[in-house]
């Protein structure tokens, strides 16, 4: 899946940037957190792709990784405008390719929902 790919790229290139561009005091709290929700986003998309003959499992991961990419975006955020990363090419870069996966995420997700009805279940 390509934003499996993306996402592994943007693993890949994070994982050293937040080693690089925070200070040292940030490397366990705000880097450790970037490296974490990075890795965690193309792990639950191969969760969910190994659950993808039951739909609502796969809609879920996909949630669930859409979401951790939401977070991914907040800690970048938080980072830059308290001035731990202070280089805004990097900021932007990272933000920018945090959110290709997103979209692509919910344009998938999105189209597995309209070609798959989720029967709800009768109340009794």
């Amino acid at each position: 899946m390509a934003t499996w790919i993306l996402d592994r790229e943007l693993a890949n290139d994070g994982h050293p940037i937040t080693l690089i561009e925070l200070p040292k005091f940030e490397w366990f709290e705000t880097g450790s957190q970037i490296r974490r929700s990075v890795k965690l986003v193309k792990s639950t998309i191969v969760k969910g792709y190994g659950r993808r003959r039951y739909k609502i499992r796969l809609i879920r991961f996909h949630i669930h990784s859409h979401t951790v990419l939401e977070k991914n975006i907040d800690h970048l955020e938080t980072s830059y405008k308290i001035r731990p990363l202070k280089n805004s090419s990097i900021y932007r870069s990272l933000y920018e390719r945090t959110g290709d996966p997103g979209r692509m995420l919910n344009r998938f997700t999105q189209s597995v929902e309209a070609g798959h009805r989720i029967r709800a279940k009768a109340v009794p």
